[in-house]
Order: structure tokens, then sequence, then C-alpha cells
């Protein structure tokens, strides 16, 4: 457990300081935030800060691990942007997305073994492609279950547009029957008929690797969380995209703060403008974020706003007052 670790950075800084601009943050600055001042300690091969760090349960050698790492790491999530994003990259939008790696490779150093052999690197290379993945489907105007959901429709959009029998292709890939197949295609069909449907190679990366596959899964039991696929094809044909969004935007509830739980322990909550220009102080002097919960100003309004919609998603219609009768004439 990460609770079990320490992250002394004592004696080392960060070698570009993260102080935005009116024009945001630098490139060059974003390109460059994990690393360090002075250099640290030198290795043959950098995954000897990784077994450091789980020897010594002490995270500044996966700080250390970053240090080295985070040339590669840019040039993966550059080529992600290049490929996934059409022209929407900026430099926040990178930023988010590398810090969005960051704590996936801290989650998954408790689960790598180096007796299996794989360095370091080798091991964390899916779960980095997961997780600008899982970035970018936060970024759609529609919604998936799970991770798992979402690369199934992205890989039928890619058949769906490269192959001529998009079907059997998916049918065969996946080891479901036909009828899930055709399923997936109608909800591909449904989302480029809300919003234009960005298509590369099937996992979003230049690489061409096929999507991390289980065939022990049972795909009609989590497709849409359990939802039955047709029922979740009626809702897209009654999805008016423009009226969602309209309605979204009138119940949303303003926030100002946000509370951040650490790894460490620690719990407070600051100012979200504080906290986009503090975060990489805030990360070296406190550790991993474990928690981001934004704050409404009302949580009595948040718990009406939620509950309507539980309300209106079971097709529930306010009641409307009655007027007087009019008299016949």
């Amino acid at each position: 457990m990460l609770n079990d670790f320490s992250w002394n950075m004592t004696g080392y800084i960060p070698k570009h300081a993260v102080n935005p601009s009116d024009d945001g943050i630098p490139p060059y600055v974003a390109e460059r935030i994990f690393q360090l001042e002075p250099e640290p300690p030198t290795v043959d091969n950098p995954n000897e800060y990784i077994l450091s760090a789980l020897r010594e349960k002490d995270l500044k050698y996966f700080s250390f691990f970053l240090h080295h790492y985070e040339l590669q790491l840019n040039k993966r999530i550059k080529t992600f942007l290049g490929v996934d994003g059409g022209n929407r990259y900026d430099t926040d939008r990178f930023l988010d997305i590398k810090l969005s790696c960051r704590e996936q490779m801290l989650q998954k150093l408790m689960d790598y073994a180096p007796a299996k052999g794989a360095e370091y690197a080798t091991y964390i290379f899916p779960f980095i492609r997961d997780a600008m993945l899982r970035f970018r489907m936060g970024e759609e105007k529609w919604s998936v279950s799970s991770l798992t959901n979402y690369k199934m429709v992205r890989s039928m959009a890619w058949l769906y547009h490269n192959t001529k029998d998009a079907v059997n292709q998916f049918s065969k890939k996946y080891n479901c029957d036909l009828a899930l197949a055709e399923e997936y295609l109608k909800v591909v069909r449904g989302i480029r008929n809300q919003q234009p449907f960005y298509i590369t190679d099937e996992d979003g990366e230049e690489t061409g690797e096929d999507i991390a596959l289980d065939d022990s899964w049972n795909y009609t039991d989590i497709l849409w969380n359990g939802i039955q696929a047709e029922k979740v094809q009626r809702a897209f044909e009654k999805l008016n995209y423009r009226e969602q969004v309209q309605r979204v935007i009138k119940v949303a509830i303003p926030f100002d703060d946000v509370e951040l739980t650490f790894y460490s322990g620690e719990k407070f909550r600051m100012p979200m403008e504080q906290y986009r220009k503090q975060r990489e102080e805030i990360f070296f002097e406190y550790g991993a974020i474990q928690n981001f919960r934004c704050c409404p100003k009302s949580e009595a309004e948040l718990y009406r706003v939620i509950s309507m919609e539980h309300r209106l998603q079971k097709c529930w219609q306010p009641k409307t007052k009655k007027g007087p009768d009019t008299p016949a004439r």
C-alpha cells in the first residue's frame, strides 16, 4: 500500500518552477515538470530507482525514475494527441494528461513484480495507454460505464470505417456472438449521429498494438454495466444532444473549492484557482492525490439536483398546476 511509503524529497527541488502566466504554462516547462535539481544519483539502469523505491519504501526513487523517463512519456503523449485529439492540443491539456499518467504509474507501482523479468518501463506501457484513453473518454460528449466498454466502442468504430465486415471482425476479435457485435455497431452509429467521431487506429496510438483482451470476460454481462444493449440503443435514439447540454448547463451547481485527500493521510480544502497554479508544488510537498472532490457552494442544492436527475431518468414528470375550468360558452 502507498500509505506505507514515505516521499522524502529533502535536498531536491523542481528544476523548472510551474508559475502560470497570463498566457498559461510555457510548453518548455510543461515538458520538464519532473526534472529535479540537483540531478538524481547516477545509476546504470533507471529500473534500479524502482527497485530501490520498493525495497526502501521511499517514493523519492519514483521521482528519480520520472526524471529520466519524462522524455519518453512526453513523446507518447504528443503522439497520442497528434493522432487522437485533432487540433485540440494545448499546454494545459498536455499537462493534465501527463499528470494522469503519473498517477496511473504510481498506482501500478504496487503491482509491479520484478521477479517476472520485465522492467518497470515495459510493465507500465499499457497502463499509460489506459490513462490517456481514460482522459480522452472523459472528454467525449457521450459516455460509457467503463474504460473496457470505451475501448470496445472505439474498436468497433475503427472496424466500421476500415473494414468491409465490421460485425464479423468484431465478433472474432472479442469472441462474442454476432448479435452483441451488431449492438455495438448500432451504438457507434448513434454516436456518429450526435457528434464527429475521432477515428485513428483501434487503440488511439501509433503502435497499432491490440487492445488488452481477456477472453474469459463475459461481454454480454459487462456491456454498459449490465444494461441490455437494445435499451442503450433506444436511449441513444431518444437523445437530443442540444437539449441535454442546455439542461445540464441550467442545473449545474457552481463550485469554487476543491477537497484534496493524499495517500500520506493529509486532507485539506482550497480554492480551485489556487490549486491550478500550485498543483506541482502541492505534489512535491504532499505526494500523490488519492481523492479529488469539487466542493459545491451548496451541498443541499447538489443533493436536490441529483435527486431530481434520478427521478427524471425514471421518466418522472413534474406535476403541473391545473388551472380553473373555463365555463362553456
